[in-house]
């Protein structure tokens, strides 16, 4: 399924098309709940939809507007989870002690591609002019406690909220780990 508000869509699977759909050609209808419809369905005027057989590869979207390409993404299968990777918000954080930095940490293979399966137990440690306000995973079902110095990855991705101190500020180092992967850093400054 292809979300988009292009014209039409082309799809390809490890650089074979799939062949393109126009956008209100076939109309997607999806399940949903009663509050939002009685019969529990609604149409999506913005989603395309293919069936295609798994394999392992590339599979790449390219959008169209007026015959002109407008967009385009793909996505990988992911291999073997190999590494943490660290993304900050924001790098340069105030130093006043209330200023937050949201770094999302993602569990990737040795190519760089998010693995969706991985659940690893991720130990956070926050040295400097900052620490460990909060840690997350957008699983809505969790009981982990936010206030901790670990996560287990949801889908992947876990989420480290990183404060700063009070004080002159500096830089603030931050390392995750799990076993059996590659550790993740990433330093943000806190500064005046």
């Amino acid at each position: 399924m292809c979300y988009s508000n292009a014209d039409e869509v082309e799809l390809s699977l490890n650089g074979r098309s799939l062949g393109r759909k126009q956008r209100f050609a076939e109309l997607v209808e999806l399940p949903v709940g009663p509050n939002v419809s009685r019969d529990r369905k609604f149409v999506s005027k913005y989603r395309l939809l293919w069936q295609v057989p798994y394999e392992r590869g590339t599979l790449r979207a390219v959008g169209f507007r007026n015959g002109e390409l407008v967009a385009a993404d793909e996505v990988r299968t992911a291999g073997t989870p190999a590494k943490i990777a660290m993304l900050p918000d924001r790098r340069s954080i105030h130093a006043e002690g209330d200023d937050l930095s949201f770094v999302t940490v993602r569990i990737e293979d040795g190519q760089g591609t998010l693995c969706p399966g991985a659940d690893n137990l991720i130990r956070f440690e926050v040295a400097g002019a900052g620490f460990v306000q909060a840690v997350d995973n957008g699983n809505a079902v969790t009981i982990e406690p936010f206030q901790a110095r670990q996560r287990r990855a949801f889908n992947g991705l876990a989420l480290l909220i990183v404060r700063s101190k009070a004080g002159p500020g500096g830089k603030v180092q931050v390392t995750a780990a799990a076993d059996g992967l590659e550790p993740g850093k990433t330093e943000i400054t806190a500064g005046r």
